[in-house]
């Protein structure tokens, strides 16, 4: 199983999901995971070359990856950014939370958390140092304070 078909069977909307929690907790993990993604998302800039250390990466457009084209609008498929079109949110029921983040690379890579943290990584036979270019924790500690209380409230009931 691919880590996006991983992600999309812990949508908010499945029924198991939906049969693992009460509504209001779903409904406040939802609006969290997707508050975040729509900011993570927004922070990854088309440009060319690296982004700054510390700075979220910037996204490339990719031919091997299309994003759909609306045939009620008769647009074709456009080339874009896995990284960006592939960011996801779903429920984590092993922590009880809202995972947020790209579901490329399938779950065991590392490459997300690479991307986010730093690390090393193989690449043509040598290992590079990847600084950190962090993109999603950030928007997440933005969208935290917004549901905050919405949160603690739900966790106390």
């Amino acid at each position: 199983m691919s880590g996006v078909d991983t992600a999309k069977s812990f949508f908010f909307t499945t029924t198991t999901v939906k049969n693992q929690l009460d509504r209001t907790t779903r409904r406040v993990l939802s609006k969290l995971g997707a508050h975040t993604r729509r900011r993570a998302k927004s922070s990854l800039k088309y440009k060319d070359g690296p982004s700054a250390p510390g700075k979220p990466p910037h996204v490339h457009k990719s031919a091997g990856f299309t994003k759909p084209g609306s045939k009620k609008k008769g647009k074709k498929p456009q080339p874009a950014s896995p990284l960006r079109e592939l960011t996801y949110f779903a429920y984590d029921p092993a922590d009880k939370s809202v995972v947020i983040g790209p579901a490329i690379g399938g779950p065991r890579s590392g490459a997300p958390e690479t991307v986010e943290e730093g690390g090393t990584a193989r690449i043509d036979g040598h290992t590079v140092t990847i600084r950190p270019r962090p993109w999603v924790l950030p928007a997440f500690k933005v969208e935290l304070k917004a549901v905050g209380n919405d949160l603690r409230d739900t966790l106390k009931g």
